[in-house]
């Protein structure tokens, strides 16, 4: 059933528009284990950032809009 719905949630991605979230390129199970491949998205990651510093407003508006525009899509 775990793998099923991950085959759902992989289609889904995988139809939306390039840029927003990681394509889904392989998705399986092997040795009892399910295995999910996705696209290396290279940058820091917003926990790294945090971690070492606060957002300005403006990159706090831009983090939101960019958000709120990927999640639009789901």
């Amino acid at each position: 059933q775990t793998l099923q719905r991950l085959e759902h949630e992989a289609d889904i991605l995988n139809q939306l528009p390039s840029g927003c979230f990681s394509s889904v390129r392989d998705l399986g199970r092997e040795a009892g284990q399910i295995y999910l491949v996705v696209d290396l998205v290279r940058g820091e990651t917003l926990a790294s950032v945090l971690s070492t510093r606060r957002l300005n407003a403006i990159e706090t508006l831009q983090l939101g809009i960019e958000l709120s525009r990927s999640l639009a899509l789901l």
